[in-house]
């Protein structure tokens, strides 16, 4: 079993409960079954090491903020991030699915 290499933030290895997740039918195909954002917001502390005591800490550092897009922060102004925040918070039992 995996951790992920400090040197390499893109890697992703399986590891405990997300290697249960992998060729898990979802939505009838084969594949990984992301976790839902239902009440992401009380599932602190976040990251694979729980170093993100919140979500405003999962979306301050740089690092994970560019991974996939090439380098480009696409959250680098506060207010788009305080944005994400609010609508991560605003997730719940009670929203509808998103079309």
């Amino acid at each position: 079993m995996g951790t992920f290499d400090a040197s390499n933030f893109n890697e992703v290895k399986a590891q405990g409960t997300a290697q249960t997740a992998i060729d898990v039918v979802a939505n009838g195909t084969l594949g990984f079954n992301v976790p839902s954002l239902i009440s992401v917001f009380a599932g602190a502390p976040y990251l694979h090491d729980g170093s993100a005591p919140t979500l405003e800490d999962v979306l301050e550092n740089v690092t994970h903020r560019s991974a996939g897009t090439g380098g480009v922060d696409t959250l680098s102004h506060r207010d788009r991030r305080k944005e994400i925040v609010e609508f991560l918070k605003s997730i719940d039992i009670q929203t509808p699915p998103f079309p």
